[in-house]
């Protein structure tokens, strides 16, 4: 009988690295990835995978049920800049998501949700309506990273919409909210999390587990691990994980390098600092030794590379 082909990245000797990496060590795939968060909850197929994760960020929504859109935003002039969406979605009630992952800090993040909220009501007006009753949107930032231009709080989801400055109670807008989830804030031990919460962890910290824990019971997270688990993922899926990785590592290098270099840079400038200051002060030294012995202005002057008004002020 013909040896069954590998078709599994896997399936290799486990000696055998795919760019620096050895998949034999890879249990769960990195949710974080932007190729693997899509895979997940950007699939056709996958609708439960996003309203779970929709219900886990949103839970007094009670989503029912949810279908993807267009993830392509097409720009109404060719000057303007063409985004894409990490996930696009609408809820059967017509409430619009928009959903972006930023893995890598970034100044201007909220900017970015801000900018990414006008797309709807400009595409609702261009179909022709002319109310201005647009749909509720909201707009969604899953971050691995905490923002540092809002004010600290240990909440890993809030939510921000347009109020009144004097009457916060009081929104000129209700049906646009934007929502950030900062992963880092989530609490390390698994077994304290809330049911929502376990979805986020699992995002943030899927390339780190090595086992399912315990207390992430249920269909819905039978299924979750199902996909992320890297032995149970078609070749294609894999390499594109792989690849994925290897990209980040060379990213991460080239910072290192940079940072490295910039360290050294800094450190030849104090030296060179250090050296022409202690001149500096040598020379002063001399010059102040060499006018109290009564000697000329301008000898000293030439010698120590000092002004005569410097050496006056000795």
């Amino acid at each position: 009988m013909q040896e069954k082909e590998k078709n599994k990245v896997g399936d290799a000797d486990e000696t055998m690295y795919v760019n620096g990496i050895n998949p034999r060590l890879i249990k769960f795939v990195d949710l974080t990835a932007d190729s693997q968060f899509k895979r997940v909850f950007a699939t056709r197929g996958n609708e439960d995978m996003l309203l779970m994760l929709l219900n886990s960020i949103l839970p007094e929504k009670h989503i029912r049920k949810i279908s993807l859109r267009e993830q392509d935003q097409i720009p109404d002039n060719r000057d303007e800049r063409k985004s894409i969406f990490d996930i696009n979605c609408e809820s059967e009630d017509g409430q619009q998501f928009i959903i972006e992952l930023q893995k890598a800090n970034q100044k201007n993040f909220s900017k970015r949700l801000f900018y990414y909220s006008t797309f709807e009501p400009r595409a609702h007006i261009m179909a022709g309506e002319k109310d201005f009753d647009f749909p509720p949107i909201y707009v969604i930032g899953i971050l691995d990273f905490i923002l540092n231009d809002r004010k600290p709080n240990d909440r890993v989801v809030n939510r921000y919409n347009i109020t009144n400055r004097d009457d916060q109670s009081v929104q000129l807008f209700e049906g646009l909210t934007y929502v950030t989830v900062e992963l880092p804030k989530l609490n390390t031990d698994a077994s304290l999390l809330t049911q929502e919460e376990m979805v986020l962890y699992t995002i943030h910290n899927s390339g780190r587990m090595q086992s399912r824990p315990t207390e992430f019971r249920g269909s819905d997270f039978d299924k979750l691990f199902r996909l992320i688990n890297f032995a149970s993922m078609c070749k294609n899926d894999q390499m594109t994980y792989l690849a994925e990785l290897n990209e980040q590592l060379v990213r991460n290098e080239e910072l290192q390098a940079a940072l490295e270099t910039g360290l050294n840079q800094g450190r030849e400038e104090g030296r060179e600092e250090g050296r022409a200051e202690g001149e500096a002060r040598k020379a002063l030294q001399t010059a102040a030794a060499f006018k109290a012995k009564g000697i000329d202005l301008q000898i000293i002057a030439e010698c120590t590379g000092l002004t005569i008004e410097q050496i006056q002020q000795l």
